[in-house]
């Protein structure tokens, strides 16, 4: 009799592999059938070994095909002849795509172009806001809109109105760019689907972007008190925190069905949400931990970045693998699409946010460091870039890890995308150096930040020159993957059952245990012929074993088949797609946008990269980082004039005149009082260098009163007293004329310092006529403004009344020094004229008084 193979047993067509017994399953030494059971009998029908004829051997054949097909090695293995090849080579016709493509030059080249323009925009609106615009008055509501249109030219338009949609529609709908909602609602319901369905699809773009606009014109142009409006910092973040909440009702609402409730959603946040708040985290420590340690943790930031591509890889390809890859229905629904761009996107713009955080943290560190320190981490991180693009990080975790970290095409297409991703960075410098070029305040040539951004550029070319020339000569240091054979993907399979079922016993064994332990009934004990009840017994065991087996081996056909394509999607060895230009987008807006909002954040501020003002603290927050103060903002006080005074067109040119007027003046009060304090600063310096000068005076009179007290009792040893009077005369007029000159320039520099005092009433005095010259043309409204005018001149001059009763009191000192000083002298000449005296009375002392002495 002709035994059937088990291959042509029918399994239903899409539908998943049914779960065994727990039982471990095992394979039939039969070969394997040429066909799937898909292709060989349509569904539904009953397997040929079920439709033998009812003969009384009926159950001796079933029991005959049972032990054939559960005939094992010894040891419970797989041997060779295994019926499940097919599935162990992992076809995936029929199916969506799992392939890496690889990014291109003319598509970075466009795509950064395209997003630095954009860049550009808005920085241009950003500083009109700041600067205001020439020939228009700064009014609130205009400075205002011009925020809301730099935001949405810097961050809006290039991310989520030119690159976000592409990657929704292609990840939720399985859509290409081009097409619309309505070819995923036809494919999801239908030809035939209503109209208001269609209608609602077609409204969903332009609902999610009203949404969007509507979040950021309300966090931009509403109040929060005292401090202002919400500077980048917040609408960057509550933009995003509102959105999900929003996102996720329209999508309920308008979106056709999707493709899959699981697979986006698992791997969307993974390849855009992590490379974000990465980037950020990579950032922010890093400058914190800086300030505590020092330069010397720039050695350190190649290892840091490299660690977060390496981490983000890993996290995107095995979430990609898990939810997409090994998923049949998934990939079935996805027919026609290549879903491995998603995951090409995420490790491109992992790298190229990994090369804008560089850029940044190499420019917070050139603001701090001196001369030429700023070469040791671009140095290191040329040389580790090289290192690792040659594979000799990959070799070194393969090494380290005792071959566990294996090196894949996630890992392998993060390096071959660094000669194309770490460019877009330069785009987004370019934008700024123009827009400050445009605004009149570009960077000097000798300047330091100049300096660096040309010194990155040459360092990342010479990166890609050495490590392209190092591949072309033979240099690899890549490991070498080994391919699976079939034999080790049933291996493999067998063991992910046996994890799945918690035993490792093979089915086989357990089988026949159970067969051995099994009971016999007193009818076949006693009769030798067997009764019809155990017949029926047997052939009911029999067909319960073998569905038992069929769906065990149906089970191991869908796990070598899942080994088999998670296994060549991330190990096999394959040329890269290129990838389209629109999948280009996404990481070069990403990473420019990322690069000038962290320059922002960590570098002092949105007025200081635009050259508008001095570099402020981190910890100070300057202009659009948290807030932007309220002050900041001028009151539209023409407009309601212009109203009264519509009739009369020529007072409407004199009150706006008027107006300019006082801006300037306003202006001009603001800066006369910057540079006022700066003048108090230096006094209150020279003032310290003063009384530091007095107080050392002091000490040296202290110092001559003490000697000159010494040498009053050495008036009565005579000769001698008077020779070391007489020796010591010459010092003492040095140190008196030290004090002199000492005196002179103490005067000299109270002077300067009245003089400096006069020059402060004098403009004090002009700026007084000017505000009351200014508030004489003014009308009422004028008024309110000169309050601070003046509260600020009292201030000035009680300051300054302060400083003449400090002069008076350093002129008291200064005369009762020069009192003092006139004192010693008169001792001194007493004591010259004492010793002379006692000279001429006895010239030739006596040798006893001269030893007494």
């Amino acid at each position: 009799m002709k035994v059937q193979p088990l291959d042509e047993e029918s399994t239903p067509s899409g539908a998943a592999a049914p779960q065994g017994p727990p039982a471990a399953p095992e394979t039939p030494p039969e070969p394997p059938s040429p066909k799937s059971p898909k292709s060989s009998k349509p569904p539904g029908q009953p397997s040929r070994l079920l439709q033998a004829p009812e003969a009384a051997g009926k159950s001796a054949h079933l029991g005959y095909l049972f032990r054939a097909f559960t005939a094992t090695p010894a040891g419970g293995g797989l041997g060779r002849r295994c019926s499940i090849e097919e599935s162990c080579k992992g076809d995936v016709e029929n199916m969506g795509g799992a392939r890496l493509c690889l990014p291109t030059v003319r598509g970075t080249v466009l795509s950064s172009l395209l997003s630095s323009t954009f860049i550009f925009i808005g920085l241009l609106a950003l500083s009109a806001a700041e600067h205001g615009l020439h020939g228009f008055p700064r009014t609130a509501w205009l400075t205002l809109a011009l925020r809301y249109l730099g935001w949405a030219f810097l961050f809006y338009i290039p991310i989520h109105f030119m690159s976000v949609p592409f990657v929704r529609n292609f990840l939720l709908w399985s859509l290409q760019p081009g097409d619309s909602l309505r070819d995923a609602l036809a494919h999801g319901k239908g030809e035939d689907y209503p109209v208001c369905l269609g209608r609602r699809a077609a409204f969903f773009p332009y609902f999610v972007h009203t949404c969007w606009l509507s979040v950021y014109a309300i966090l931009i142009f509403v109040s929060i008190g005292e401090e202002g409006y919400f500077g980048l910092v917040p609408i960057f973040g509550l933009g995003n925190i509102f959105m999900v909440p929003v996102g996720t009702c329209a999508s309920m609402l308008f979106a056709p069905p999707l493709v899959s409730r699981s697979y986006p959603f698992k791997v969307g946040p993974s390849a855009i949400l992590f490379p974000i708040v990465g980037f950020l985290l990579v950032v922010g420590s890093y400058i914190l931990l800086r300030r505590l340690i020092g330069p010397s943790l720039a050695s350190v930031m190649p290892l840091v970045l490299s660690a977060y591509e390496l981490l983000g890889t890993a996290l995107v390809c095995r979430v990609f693998t898990r939810e997409f890859v090994v998923q049949k229905e998934v990939r079935e629904g996805y027919l026609g699409t290549n879903q491995g761009l998603v995951v090409s996107m995420a490790i491109c713009n992992l790298h190229a946010m990994a090369e804008g955080a560089r850029l940044t943290l190499l420019y917070v560190d050139n603001l701090e460091s001196q001369d030429w320190d700023i070469l040791v981490p671009i140095v290191s991180g040329v040389l580790w870039n090289v290192m690792v693009r040659l594979g000799g990080l990959d070799r070194f975790l393969h090494v380290v890890t005792n071959g566990w970290r294996k090196p894949n095409n996630g890992s392998r297409l993060l390096r071959e995308s660094g000669y194309c991703m770490g460019y877009p960075r330069f785009g987004a410098v370019g934008a700024l150096l123009l827009a400050r070029l445009c605004i009149s305040t570009p960077m000097r040539l000798d300047g330091p930040e100049l300096r660096l951004f040309g010194i990155v550029l040459l360092a990342e070319i010479c990166e890609d020159l050495c490590s392209f020339v190092l591949r072309y000569v033979g240099v690899n240091m890549f490991p070498r993957s080994k391919l699976v054979t079939e034999q080790e993907v049933q291996e493999m399979a067998q063991v992910r059952l046996n994890k799945r079922k918690g035993s490792k016993e093979p089915a086989g064994r357990r089988t026949d245990s159970a067969a051995a332990s099994s009971p016999v009934t007193s009818e076949s004990r006693i009769s030798i012929v067997p009764s019809d009840a155990g017949r029926r017994i047997d052939s009911n065991k029999d067909r319960s074993d073998m569905s038992h087996a069929v769906s065990d081996r149906a089970l191991m056909k869908s796990t070598c088949w899942s080994v088999r394509v998670a296994y060549d999607f991330r190990f096999r060895i394959e040329a890269f797609d290129p990838m389209p230009l629109w999948a280009h987008l996404l990481p070069t807006a990403m990473a420019q946008f990322h690069t000038i909002f962290a320059m922002v954040v960590f570098s002092g501020g949105l007025d200081f990269i635009l050259g508008l003002c001095e570099r402020m603290d981190f910890l100070g927050y300057s202009s659009a980082v948290l807030w932007w103060l309220g002050h900041q903002l001028d009151v539209d006080l023409g407009w309601p004039l212009e109203m009264a005074l519509s009739g009369n067109e020529e007072k409407v040119a004199e009150v706006q005149q008027l107006f300019q007027s006082l801006e300037e003046l306003s202006q001009a009060t603001q800066d006369d009082q910057v540079c006022h304090e700066s003048e108090t600063q230096e006094l209150r310096q020279e003032r310290n260098a003063i009384k530091d000068r007095l107080e050392d005076a002091i000490s040296s009179l202290r110092q001559l009163s003490t000697r000159a007290e010494l040498l009053q009792p050495s008036a009565a040893a005579e000769t001698t007293a008077a020779r070391s009077a007489v020796g010591t005369a010459p010092e003492w007029q040095r140190r008196v004329w030290r004090a002199d000159e000492e005196l002179k320039e103490l005067k000299r520099m109270e002077a300067l310092r009245l003089q400096q005092i006069k020059d402060l009433e004098m403009d004090q005095e002009n700026l007084v006529e000017q505000t009351t010259l200014a508030t004489s043309l003014g009308e009422e409204t004028a008024e309110t403004k000169m309050v601070s005018l003046e509260r600020s001149q009292a201030e000035l001059q009680a300051s300054v009344q302060s400083k003449k009763l400090r002069v008076q009191e350093t002129q008291q000192l200064v005369q009762q020094l020069q009192a003092y000083i006139r004192r010693l002298h008169a001792q001194q000449l007493q004591l010259v004229t004492r010793a002379d005296e006692r000279v001429l009375r006895n010239p030739q002392p006596p040798f006893s008084a001269t030893a007494k002495a």
